[in-house]
């Protein structure tokens, strides 16, 4: 693998010729083999693999995810907000593009393969979509991604849902999505309900008290969107219960297990927070 040597002060060291946050244009042969049926993509695709990684002689591969070009952004995965798909803007000389990207399509790729030439660099992010593709990329090991069918339901009431909590949004440090027996990963039928309940975590010093009638407000609109369980037809989705925690009185445990629901405010927020104990 080829370097570079980078100078401070007196002393210089080595870097990757890849990094990660690096857009490299692979040869057809490679991309095609890993990604046969992108006929709509360039050839470019992003490196994702830590540093650490790249560099390490234990370590045969580097993860790659590829890179379409798109007109334009769309807001709704812009600072990762969505968990499948992220859209950046990257420059290439004094242009710049608008590019996807979608972590369902990583690849391994080999770094004996990858680097048998010198790698081109068609378009680069600066270190602010970098910084912003690290945490889209950690932030997914702490939620999932949503069944399309709950994301389709939950679509009836989310702009109402998202105006309720970003009026206190200052004292809250995460909205956890906790459902009943796995749906959080199941495509639900028709007549079947998707059965959760909403845990609003208050940053330590909160009140409890001043976040109840959110809470109050946040249950009677999934119940006017939805109807109950009491009613004749099972509701497309149930919310047993919606409730303002303090975040000293979760578990890590509880913490990491639970869906993270991400808004703008709170996409990079991804790291438990200090008070949580074991």
């Amino acid at each position: 693998m080829s370097k570079t040597t980078e100078s401070s002060g007196t002393s210089t060291r080595e870097r990757p010729s890849l990094r990660q946050g690096d857009i490299v244009r692979l040869e057809k042969d490679i991309f095609e083999s890993n990604w046969p049926e992108l006929h709509d993509h360039s050839l470019f695709a992003v490196v994702i693999s830590h540093d650490c990684d790249i560099v390490s002689v234990g370590e045969p591969n580097i993860e790659l995810i590829p890179v379409k070009l798109i007109e334009k952004l769309d807001s709704r995965k812009t600072r990762t907000k969505s968990p499948r798909t992220l859209h950046l803007e990257a420059s290439a000389d004094k242009d710049l593009s608008c590019i996807e990207v979608d972590a369902r399509k990583k690849a391994s790729v080999s770094k004996e393969i990858l680097l048998r030439q010198d790698p081109v660099f068609p378009l680069s992010l600066d270190t602010v979509a970098v910084s912003e593709l690290t945490q889209w990329l950690s932030a997914r090991y702490l939620r999932a991604a949503l069944p399309e069918e709950f994301d389709r339901r939950l679509g009836r009431v989310k702009s109402k849902f998202e105006k309720l909590v970003r009026d206190l949004s200052d004292g809250i440090l995460a909205i956890l999505f906790i459902f009943d027996d796995g749906q959080e990963k199941k495509e639900c039928g028709p007549k079947e309900s998707y059965v959760l309940s909403i845990s609003l975590v208050l940053r330590e010093g909160e009140s409890l008290s001043d976040f109840e009638g959110m809470a109050t407000q946040i249950l009677e609109l999934f119940e006017t969107a939805y109807g109950t369980e009491q009613e004749s037809s099972q509701p497309e989705i149930e919310l047993r219960q919606c409730v303002a925690v303090s975040e000293n009185s979760l578990t890590l445990r509880q913490y990491r297990s639970a869906i993270h629901f991400r808004l703008e405010w709170l996409s990079f927020d991804s790291d438990p927070p200090g008070p949580v104990i074991v």
